[in-house]
């Protein structure tokens, strides 16, 4: 008899499921990251531009590499409880970052501008290499055997 141990059953549904869930996760907490350093810090207005036209992520705009590294930082937990795979980690953070490289290709056009790649590259590393960490930490974790004698 095979070992069911960490089987793998192909379920696109739960897939297609966990890259919405982490989307969705990605747009609100990078949404609510762009508003609160631009609106709440520096009182500037916030409009989807700054989140989907990367001529707002240049070297007079640093400061917008803050909402994208912090996000980094939130999704890496979230592909944590939700994916639940270390070795699926990277294949969730490159999934994200792609479609967010579509996304915003079809908004402002491709991004040419260097500090927006070197952000969401270093986000995809980040969103990567701690999810991976925290998923092989909760695997590695001891397993509690509690024998009971019974008479």
């Amino acid at each position: 008899m095979p070992s069911v141990f960490r089987s793998f059953i192909w379920d696109p549904v739960l897939i297609i499921a966990q890259i919405t869930t982490l989307q969705s996760i990605y747009y609100f907490s990078y949404g609510l990251l762009v508003y609160v350093v631009d609106s709440a810090w520096l009182g500037d207005s916030v409009t989807l531009s700054y989140i989907f036209n990367s001529h707002h992520l240049t070297t007079t705009h640093w400061y917008q590499i803050i909402p994208i590294l912090t996000n980094s930082l939130l999704l890496s937990i979230a592909v944590w409880k939700i994916v639940q795979r270390a070795k699926l980690c990277i294949d969730f953070a490159a999934t994200c970052h792609i479609i967010h490289l579509v996304v915003c290709t079809c908004y402002g056009g491709f991004p040419i501008d260097w500090l927006w790649w070197v952000g969401n590259l270093l986000s995809f590393a980040i969103m990567a290499i701690l999810g991976e960490y925290l998923c092989m930490k909760t695997d590695l974790a001891p397993v509690a055997i509690h024998l009971t004698r019974e008479n």
